[in-house]
């Protein structure tokens, strides 16, 4: 954790729970590549891919009444590292029909 820079105690408490979060999702990421990849040693493996998870962009897409959504960015390397750790769907392409245009 970084100094930190809040002086109300509740805003403080926000702080450490963000980071406590943060970490605990870190931990749970490194778990689960440890847990699924054939290769030992993977704990390094956690932060390249959530550089390359950060670069992915979700576009929006109007056609007539449907909504399509599409996620740009997506590396081979990233999406196969979701399928491994049981992600497969989360940045699948959606289609929706909005009726109130």
């Amino acid at each position: 954790m970084e100094p930190v820079r809040h002086r109300l105690e509740n805003r403080v408490r926000v702080y450490i729970f963000v980071c406590v979060l943060a970490y605990r999702l870190l931990a749970e990421l490194q778990w689960r590549l440890d847990k699924f990849s054939e290769r030992k040693g993977v704990w390094k493996d956690a932060d390249a891919f959530i550089h390359d998870i950060e670069r992915v962009e979700r576009v929006e897409v109007r056609l007539g009444h449907q909504v399509k959504n599409w996620h740009l960015n997506l590396t081979g390397i990233s999406d196969k590292t979701l399928e491994m750790i049981g992600f497969k769907g989360l940045f699948k392409e959606t289609v929706e029909v909005d009726f109130n245009m």
